[in-house]
């Protein structure tokens, strides 16, 4: 929006466009559009898309914070693995009562997508739960250590 490659009043790809262009979670294209959308760059058009609104000129593309970015992508080399040795496990140990709070995790990060809201919190605790489920405290102490920061 910022150089120029998209005006007031386009249309921005669509969510799984842009997941795949960009080969990100779902969840990143979410945060980066309410980023859009908190910076009055973009509006969300229910049913319709991600609309344009236009640059500020007071933003500029020099005020992308490199090493937040950097800092994200380092996230999630190692957020990666071990979240995908975590569901592994999780799959294999949980129990009946864990499964549930995975579901209800779930459920809530369903919610805010309907209601337009942060998926943030709701996606932490789907992960605590997740951790939890692996039946390996060392997984949640982990996650633990690392915070929100998991979650970029």
């Amino acid at each position: 929006i910022l150089s120029g490659q998209y005006s007031a009043g386009d249309k921005l790809p669509s969510e799984h466009e842009l997941t795949e262009t960009h080969g990100v979670s779902r969840t990143v294209v979410r945060e980066a559009v309410a980023a859009l959308r908190s910076d009055g760059l973009v509006e969300v058009r229910q049913g319709a898309g991600i609309f344009v609104l236009g640059a500020d000129p007071t933003l500029s593309a020099r005020k992308v914070d490199k090493a937040r970015v950097a800092s994200d992508l380092e996230v999630l080399e190692i957020r990666t693995p071990v979240e995908i040795e975590a569901a592994g496990l999780a799959a294999l140990r949980r129990s009946p009562a864990q499964e549930e709070a995975i579901f209800e995790c779930h459920r809530k990060i369903l919610q805010c997508i309907e209601s337009d809201q942060s998926i943030r919190d709701a996606d932490l605790e789907l992960h605590a739960a997740i951790a939890e489920a692996t039946n390996n405290p060392l997984f949640r102490q982990f996650l633990e250590s690392q915070g929100s920061a998991i979650i970029p």
